[in-house]
């Protein structure tokens, strides 16, 4: 076992991710040893973390096993987790990770059930009075007719931009609807999106809310955004945090439309690929989360911040034949 007892491990999934060296880069520089891990050996955050693993895909029933087997030999204090699709896994497994001395740092199950269900989202906010797009269910046994389009389809759960279409007849929601098999249809929204970084206390009171503009994007991924600031926006996502019960890092998805309506789509139990626009504004966001990790107070930061615009750029990591060999990588060429 690594002995890594005056620092502050943490594992990271999602190694291969855009965003995840900027995000492994300000988590060293706050002091954190990061452990990185993804099913692709080439994925460039393997080579930016302290230790770097490949493991296999989300759905592989041997994840758990080689997760907890990482966090048992690196000495992982905390599991941050990153993707969609394991969050109810991990959360559900909690007790296993425990067993090795590492902690989960996300919300309930209910919660994170709500959360990768965008159906649920719906429903969830539509009790709790919280604006969100108008959504309905597509699947074998429930067929939607629509006379205003165009309509978004996309997949019930998932992340990011994959397999999402807009429907602009009845024939197409009933076409992609029948391709995806289980969806969700909405409305198109025309506007101005904007994220919003939150994160929650033990208890669900928010310690962090940070909005930001997607200024453009690219595969669902903010390429250009700025800081922002709306108080209803600010006030909606308190009660979010508040009523959907978030612990830790999140992020919500909504528009201002051309009317000046704040509406909410979706919420992400986990730290966004774009938070580091939020950090760079001067935000504590990863500074809060650490504090929460560590069980210190943590610092708040509601109120608004001074603009900041992010603008991101390719770059490139060089690596030998042996290097990508410590990973896994085979050369089958």
């Amino acid at each position: 076992m690594t002995s890594n007892t005056n620092r502050l491990t943490i594992l990271r999934t999602a190694a291969g991710s855009s965003p995840s060296v900027s995000q492994f880069q300000a988590f060293k520089r706050l002091g954190v040893r990061i452990v990185g891990v993804d099913s692709n050996p080439l994925s460039v955050g393997l080579m930016f973390a302290d230790a770097g693993y490949k493991v296999p895909r989300a759905s592989d029933p041997n994840y758990l096993d080689a997760l907890i087997r990482i966090c048992k030999k690196e000495s992982v204090n905390w599991f941050l987790p990153s993707l969609d699709e394991e969050f109810v896994l991990i959360a559900s497994n909690a007790a296993s990770f425990e067993a090795v001395g590492t902690r989960i740092c996300v919300s309930s199950v209910d919660t994170l059930r709500i959360c990768t269900d965008k159906f649920a989202t719906y429903e969830f906010f539509s009790r709790n009075k919280i604006p969100i797009v108008p959504t309905a269910i597509y699947s074998e046994n429930t067929k939607p007719a629509f006379s205003d389009f165009p309509q978004i389809v996309k997949p019930k759960s998932g992340r990011g931009s994959s397999n999402v279409f807009v429907a602009r007849s009845q024939s197409e929601v009933e076409f992609f609807g029948k391709y995806l098999g289980e969806a969700v249809v909405q409305p198109l929204i025309t506007g101005m999106e904007y994220t919003i970084d939150v994160v929650g206390s033990w208890s669900s009171e928010p310690l962090i809310i940070a909005p930001r503009k997607r200024l453009a994007t690219d595969s669902g991924i903010s390429m250009k955004g700025i800081t922002a600031w709306n108080e209803e926006m600010v006030h909606w996502s308190s009660e979010i945090v508040k009523r959907l019960a978030i612990i830790g890092p999140a992020n919500l998805q909504c528009f201002i439309t051309k009317q000046g309506k704040v509406i909410f789509t979706e919420v992400n139990a986990r730290l966004a690929g774009s938070s580091i626009l939020t950090e760079g504004a001067g935000v504590p966001l990863l500074e809060c989360v650490i504090a929460l990790l560590k069980g210190v107070e943590p610092p708040r930061h509601i109120h608004p911040v001074n603009e900041r615009i992010m603008l991101r750029y390719w770059s490139e990591k060089f690596i030998t034949i042996k290097e990508a060999q410590k990973f896994g990588w085979e050369n089958d060429a």
